[in-house]
């Protein structure tokens, strides 16, 4: 069953805030949770995420990323052991992109996307075939 969505990313100082703002806000149905970070060095790095746990919310993300290219659809499925740890199904989407509305797998700047999936009592089995499931489910 999966249970909870966190979807974060940074904003940097380089980067407008409010565009960031929009691209997280093409991934995620919830506005974020916004926290100012100091880096080592006093640049200002403003964190935004969202916890999803209502089923309205967790339905909806599930479908915008229905709108993902196949071939990202299809590279999480080859990956599922890989982006799979203690329950949680871990992936990245590109901030870019989402500032554009487009929703593909990201490897520079990011949103970052950890799905938690439970099953009672916990098995590492189930849990990576109901993942396989949801993915086999957005193609």
């Amino acid at each position: 069953m999966m249970r909870s969505v966190v979807i974060e990313c940074f904003s940097h100082p380089t980067e407008s805030f409010e565009l960031v703002k929009k691209a997280f806000m093409a991934v995620s149905p919830k506005s974020p949770d916004v926290i100012q970070l100091t880096t080592h060095f006093g640049s200002k790095i403003i964190r935004l995420t969202a916890r999803l746990t209502k089923k309205k919310d967790i339905a909806e993300f599930i479908s915008k990323l229905k709108s993902m290219p196949n071939e990202d659809k299809v590279e999480l499925l080859n990956e599922v052991d890989s982006r799979l740890s203690d329950g949680m199904f871990h992936f990245s989407l590109d901030k870019f992109k989402a500032l554009d509305g487009e929703i593909s797998l990201g490897t520079g700047e990011q949103i970052r996307v950890s799905i938690k999936f439970v099953t009672y009592p916990h098995n590492s089995a189930k849990i990576k075939g109901e993942v396989i499931d949801m993915l086999e489910g957005l193609l």
